[in-house]
């Protein structure tokens, strides 16, 4: 919900943007499901750079094909570090 914060006009790219109420939208919830595994799935090849960059590459592809731009990426950048601040101690995040 913090990313429509940020950036209300991303709202439009998503396949739930006329959900009703959003909060409760399971198409929402499917794509932060989708989202979390991704980013699951690209720290498990940090040790590989390679990999995760082909992997990582072809996610950006992908949706730059639905309207996603560089500054899209910057607000879900942004939200997940307000995530992390907001939900791990901070012993476990320091920035």
């Amino acid at each position: 919900m913090r990313m429509f914060q940020i950036s209300p006009d991303s709202l439009g790219l998503f396949s739930f943007k006329h959900d009703d109420p959003l909060k409760d939208s399971e198409g929402l919830r499917h794509h932060a499901g989708a989202f979390m595994k991704t980013l699951g799935e690209a720290i498990s090849y940090v040790s590989d750079a390679d990999v995760m960059r082909m992997k990582l590459s072809d996610l950006a592809v992908r949706h730059a094909s639905y309207g996603v731009d560089v500054t899209d990426l910057d607000h879900v950048g942004r939200c997940l570090i307000y995530t992390m601040e907001k939900t791990l101690p901070r012993r476990e995040y320091n920035p």
